[in-house]
């Protein structure tokens, strides 16, 4: 889960206990940038990625030790957050072409866990507790917490080998689905995603419930989920449907469609390649990671050592990078 802080100006927050409770939440986001607590920011906080076909000295060294090491991917802890962790291997996902792994996508284990993959032995009460446990688990470390700051909270969703996006809205009422796959003759319709939408609606309002959000609650109480009809949606690039939700996280404010500066099209399988080298950077090297210093060190050392062997161009690296 993720935040987004409120887009109202000038408003005062009131003060609400169960807003700070502790909370493992699904990824939230705020328009007017209040100051989400460094967990919950994306590592993109600070102004969405450029896309292009330019990379940055640090990103040419992280890049570069990404693609030179993915055959040697390990356990390895590369990111620590409160003990939110990612591991070389799930970083080596970022490599071109590459399905990204359930472990780059940290906020998408709670509904991984409790609606799409259960455990069987959970009746739907059961399952319902365990989503609001892990959500107030991973607030822990936050202090003082206010959901009720916050007008947009995103879900990623990892079912059938497929990232997509749950988006709630507090301030206009909406549950919106973005989502990178074309649907079958441009079929809108939720049907594909199953009992998904509906678990997660319910089991988030029960937390909210819980936490006695019960403005916010009854704000999603009549909200039908809807699909976003996007129009860089694609049939065909598949293993870059993590990378689209990683895109619209830091994008998308519940803004039109059509004044949505997103910044890829449904044929901009090159750029999205360019956008893994950016994410692998501003996700090792953002404040939020506890090992920035090893990694930054790590990197560069890989990158200083190829270059006394010859010239390394990141770039055409990427270009020429071929599909498994």
């Amino acid at each position: 889960m993720k935040v987004y802080t409120s887009m109202a100006k000038g408003k005062t927050l009131v003060q609400n206990d169960a807003c700070t409770h502790n909370a493992n939440k699904p990824s939230l986001r705020s328009r007017s940038n209040m100051g989400a607590p460094e967990m919950l920011r994306s590592p993109f906080n600070d102004r969405a990625i450029t896309m292009g076909y330019h990379l940055a000295v640090e990103e040419k060294e992280v890049y570069y030790w990404v693609l030179s090491t993915k055959n040697e991917a390990t356990e390895l802890i590369v990111y620590n957050n409160h003990g939110i962790i990612v591991t070389h291997e799930d970083i080596a996902s970022l490599v071109p072409y590459c399905k990204i792994t359930v472990g780059l996508f940290i906020t998408s284990a709670i509904c991984t866990y409790t609606i799409v993959q259960p455990r069987a032995h959970w009746n739907e009460k059961m399952a319902m507790s365990k989503f609001r446990e892990r959500i107030l688990y991973e607030f822990k470390y936050i202090g003082n917490f206010q959901l009720c700051a916050y007008n947009l909270i995103f879900f990623p969703i990892y079912a059938s080998d497929h990232h997509y996006l749950v988006c709630f809205n507090f301030l206009k009422p909406a549950m919106t689905i973005i989502d990178s796959a074309k649907p079958p003759g441009n079929d809108y319709g939720i049907e594909k995603y199953g009992d998904v939408p509906a678990k997660l609606k319910k089991y988030f309002l029960h937390m909210l419930e819980y936490c006695n959000n019960m403005k916010q609650a009854s704000a999603l109480r009549k909200v039908e989920p809807a699909v976003l009809p996007i129009q860089w949606t694609t049939a065909t690039n598949k293993s870059n449907s993590g990378v689209y939700v990683m895109r619209h996280m830091e994008t998308y404010m519940a803004q039109k469609v059509s004044d949505w500066k997103y910044g890829i099209t449904s044929r901009s399988a090159l750029s999205l390649q360019y956008l893994r080298a950016k994410i692998s950077k501003a996700l090792l090297f953002g404040n939020s990671n506890a090992l920035m210093g090893d990694l930054m060190n790590r990197t560069h050392t890989c990158y200083e050592e190829a270059k006394k062997k010859g010239p390394v161009d990141v770039e055409k690296m990427i270009a020429t990078y071929t599909k498994d």
